[in-house]
Formats: structure tokens, C-alpha cells, sequence
């Protein structure tokens, strides 16, 4: 054999060898780019169901409050990071209304918000109507 013969062999190996090669990082490039969208869905997952727990929350609050207080009118409060077991805090704002047509029940909306950057934020927002019953001071079903 010829040294020219031998190196032509060795130039024909080289292309397969080449397109195996550029197959091989695209395949990766593509995982790499599903992988990265793949974190950002579950990131946005977790802002969504974090932002529903606080709102979950909220309600129990107000509830509780309204047990002890008829005139309870709502509250805003920021849960700092470290009570959620992350890196970014989330904010509570309740409000109580009192339905014109219902005096004994109170109409409680409560938006919570995770995390506080707006342009991550996951925003839900609850709305419950509270049966207060009688008010024991008077006796009375206002």
C-alpha cells in the first residue's frame, strides 16, 4: 500500500467520525435547553403552589381572628423567607367585608403573593363568606 492510499483511509474515517461528532453535541445542546426548561416550569410550579398555601393560610387567619373579633377588618403582612424555607419572602394582604344583605357574615378575600419580585410573581387570591352566628355581646344574629 501506498502512503497516499493510506492517508486518503484516514481522511474517509475522518468525516463520519465528524458528523458523529456534531449529531452527538446536538442531541446535548437540545437536552441541555429541555433540562433548562424543564427547571423553569417547576420554579414557576413551586411560586404557584407556595402563593396558594399562603392564600390557604390567609383564610385560616382571618377566620381565627374573626372568632375573637366580629370588627376584625383584615391585614397585610410579609412572611420573611426563612418561615418559607427559601431564599425569597411572600406577602398576605386580607380584607373583611360585611355583605349589605348579610350583617352576620363577613366576606373575606385574601391575595397572597410569592415571591415579592413582580416579575416572578405568583398571585392567587381566595375568597370565603364566614357565617359569624349570633353576636353573644347582644344577643342579637348581626
Amino acid at each position: 500500500m501506498s502512503t497516499r492510499s493510506v492517508r486518503s483511509r484516514r481522511g474517509a474515517v475522518i468525516v463520519p467520525v465528524l458528523v458523529c461528532f456534531v449529531l452527538i453535541m446536538l442531541i446535548c445542546a437540545g437536552l441541555v435547553q429541555l433540562l433548562f426548561t424543564e427547571r423553569g416550569i417547576t420554579r414557576q410550579e413551586e411560586r404557584r403552589l407556595q402563593a396558594e398555601w399562603l392564600a390557604e393560610a390567609g383564610l385560616e387567619r382571618a377566620a381565627a381572628r374573626l372568632s375573637r373579633a366580629r370588627g376584625y377588618t383584615g391585614e397585610s403582612w410579609e412572611v420573611p423567607a426563612q418561615e418559607l424555607g427559601g431564599q425569597d419572602a411572600g406577602q398576605v394582604v386580607i380584607t373583611v367585608e360585611t355583605p349589605k344583605d348579610e350583617p352576620g357574615h363577613r366576606r373575606v378575600i385574601v391575595r397572597a403573593d410569592y415571591p415579592l419580585a413582580a416579575e416572578r410573581r405568583a398571585r392567587r387570591q381566595r375568597t370565603l363568606v364566614i357565617d359569624l352566628g349570633p353576636d353573644p355581646s347582644t344577643g342579637d344574629k348581626s
